[in-house]
């Protein structure tokens, strides 16, 4: 690849509009630390540490945004903080918050105050995670929608893999928790992300390529460095 696509390339391609390439923003951020030699728990209380770990990583590997929080351990001062602290120093690349999915209607409130937090960090996305049916809240959906408007960031779901990829509106950008079935790929639009896993040889129609975020199968680093390998080969570049 000749670079990360610049950050409205990136909101671009989270909504399903592609741009000169697919984006691809991996999820997790235990390979971060794996590759900085910093434990993942300590990520969860240092905004400082997760910041300069998750910053590095994607340095590293060049791929097209930084992702912050995915940790449900983070505290969401640490992940707010961290996003500030990333967005002082990198104008260049684009940002994606977490938000853990809200349990209705106790975890509304913590869910917005985080989601209005992180727009104020300049974040340029915010990924709600996992999104489930348990979770479903159509008011917190509604009022995660218009805070990010507010801060004109992409509003984005990531389902667990356990979750059915048929429950979800595909029209919205969405990351499935597990690669899709043919059947699911043929129907899904672009706003919904591809799994780019160790066998990833080509995007295909995807807008974006994402990765599972499971711990227990994220992605080591040649695969991420493959897939930005082939994800440039697929653009031509």
């Amino acid at each position: 690849m000749t670079g990360p696509l610049s950050r409205d390339e990136v909101r671009e391609a989270l909504r399903g509009r592609p741009a000169r390439r697919p984006a691809f923003v991996p999820l997790g951020q235990r390979t971060a630390a794996r590759v900085t030699q910093v434990p993942p728990e300590a990520l969860a209380t240092d905004p400082a540490l997760l910041a300069t770990t998750v910053d590095s990583a994607q340095r590293l590997f060049g791929y097209d945004a930084i992702v912050v929080g995915f940790d449900p351990a983070a505290e969401a001062e640490v992940v707010t903080e961290a996003a500030r602290r990333i967005r002082a120093v990198r104008d260049d690349i684009a940002v994606v918050g977490v938000v853990g999915a809200p349990e209705p209607p106790a975890g509304r409130a913590g869910a917005v105050a985080l989601a209005r937090a992180l727009g104020e960090a300049g974040v340029d996305a915010l990924l709600v995670h996992h999104w489930s049916p348990r979770s479903h809240d159509p008011a917190a959906l509604r009022t995660l929608t218009r805070v990010a408007a507010h801060y004109e960031c992409v509003l984005v779901r990531s389902l667990g893999p356990e979750d059915p990829f048929d429950r979800s509106d595909v029209d919205c950008p969405l990351a499935p928790g597990r690669p899709l079935t043919p059947a699911e790929d043929a129907a899904a639009s672009a706003a919904v992300a591809r799994i780019a896993g160790p066998d990833f040889t080509g995007a295909g129609r995807a807008a974006w390529l994402t990765t599972t975020g499971d711990a227990a199968a994220e992605a080591t680093p040649e695969h991420l460095h493959a897939t930005v390998a082939a994800v440039g080969r697929a653009a031509g570049h």
